[in-house]
């Protein structure tokens, strides 16, 4: 009767359950910073060329042995290559490194939203909360809330 490994016959195992594919309309793009040549340097343009090397978990292949560099809009990607060693240490190298990019919900080719490693937003257009999808929008928040996280643990390391 007051067994720990007895379970009564009503309570049946519960299948489980199969998730469909994500509502989330998001790209992430994880940089290497393992090039030779010094990102900061993109920090008067307009944008940064990053090194990419996995894209939505994929690694990118390389173009005869050259990283492919993507876009990126300054000052938010010229602070996070300043930031990676700091934020590497307490995020790890593959969060320190991760961009978010968010798209519209009805142009899903569009960005509306870019979510840096140093917890900064790059949001396109007056109204571009509101076309995010309600998934994304859950998503950003969670994202923001974990970098957040890691942000106060370095900000208490280094008082």
């Amino acid at each position: 009767m007051f067994g720990f490994n007895k379970k009564p016959a009503r309570f049946a195992e519960v299948p489980k359950r199969e998730f469909g594919p994500t509502k989330k309309l998001k790209n992430t793009y994880v940089i290497t910073f393992d090039t030779m040549m010094d990102e900061r340097v993109w920090g008067a343009c307009p944008t940064s060329k990053l090194a990419v090397k996995k894209i939505d978990g994929e690694v990118v292949a390389k173009d005869g042995g050259w990283n492919t560099l993507t876009e990126f809009p300054n000052p938010f990607a010229y602070r996070m290559v300043c930031a990676y060693n700091k934020l590497a240490t307490v995020m790890g190298k593959e969060l320190a490194g991760t961009i978010v990019v968010y798209g519209d919900k009805k142009n899903r080719e569009d960005a509306c939203v870019i979510l840096f490693p140093t917890n900064e937003v790059a949001v396109y257009g007056p109204d571009a909360m509101s076309r995010l999808n309600h998934a994304s929008r859950r998503d950003l928040k969670h994202q923001m809330a974990k970098r957040q996280k890691y942000i106060d643990m370095l900000n208490q390391n280094c008082r």
